[in-house]
Order: structure tokens, then sequence, then C-alpha cells
């Protein structure tokens, strides 16, 4: 009995392989890119920022 949900769960990771990959290639990489760039002054070469309070407080 364990020998077969075994076998039967290692195909169902084979047919679902193919789906968790695209799904993390184009919506959780991007994701998780925009987060990392929202926190920096430009994409390219860009450093790191953070959270600049007192602009925020001035543009209130």
């Amino acid at each position: 009995m364990i020998r077969l949900l075994r076998k039967e769960w290692a195909v169902a990771v084979l047919f679902l392989a193919p789906s968790l990959i695209g799904f993390s290639s184009f919506y959780l990489i991007p994701v998780g890119m925009g987060f990392l760039y929202s926190f920096q002054d430009s994409t390219i070469g860009g450093t790191f920022v953070g959270q600049r309070i007192p602009l925020i407080r001035q543009a209130m």
C-alpha cells in the first residue's frame, strides 16, 4: 500500500512540475523583483534607499 502511494506521489509531482515552474517564473519571480526594486532608486545599478519617512511626510 505504501509503495503504491509513493509511486502515485512521484507521478503527481512529474505532472505538476511544469505548472509549478511556469508559475514561479512568471508570477513569483517578477513579484519578488518588483518588491526589491521598490527599495532602490534605480533598477539598473541602483542603491538601497529604503523608506524615506521625512520625504513621505513632506508629500502629505
